[in-house]
């Protein structure tokens, strides 16, 4: 009974240790704290349509349109933070972002529920890796009261097009935030 206990909190302890976003592979960051700034390279977005997609409908954003909405969301809280590097900022590191994003479909196609998304960021300057931030199969979660109205109006079928962005924009101020702590 005593060994089962042991593993158990063993097998515990190695799912709370591998929990962490970040991987470091050089740590202290060399720029951290208030010098932190990046270049934002070309933001990956992966659309992968759930079930319940209408074949052909054009309500919703495409791959393209998504990537440009996470883009300029992304580049809005970078410089909203001071992370943000201008073109001239030769001290400034890279970041590379990819997100995956599945877009969740209500009965009928005609609106949404939460999307599934998981994300990677890489930090490298010179070409040289510095950090690894990543998050997988994770969705909106927009506090107490907040989720509650989203929800509300998913389950009355009218959170659609005109709601991704709201989601697009969570979810790139959460990636930010990330990036930040990594930072400081």
């Amino acid at each position: 009974m005593r060994l089962g206990w042991v593993l158990y909190g063993a097998l515990l302890l190695a799912g709370c240790a591998s929990s962490s976003p970040y991987t470091y592979y050089v740590y202290p960051l060399p720029f951290a704290g208030d010098q932190a700034r990046y270049h934002l390279d070309p933001v990956a977005v992966r659309l992968k349509l759930g079930s319940g997609a209408i074949k052909g409908d054009s309500t919703f954003a495409n791959q393209a349109e998504l990537q440009q909405e996470f883009t300029a969301a992304l580049k809005r809280y970078l410089k909203q933070d001071n992370l943000l590097a201008t073109a001239a900022d030769t001290q400034a590191a890279d970041i590379k972002i990819d997100i995956a994003y599945k877009r969740n479909y209500s009965f009928g196609g005609h609106s949404l529920v939460k999307p599934d998304v998981s994300h990677q960021v890489l930090i490298e300057k010179a070409g040289k890796k510095l950090a690894d931030i990543h998050r997988s199969h994770y969705t909106t979660k927009y506090g107490a009261f907040k989720d509650a109205a989203v929800d509300f109006e998913i389950a009355a079928f009218s959170w659609d097009e005109k709601d991704e962005p709201k989601d697009v924009d969570l979810i790139a101020k959460n990636i930010v935030g990330q990036i930040a702590k990594a930072s400081r």
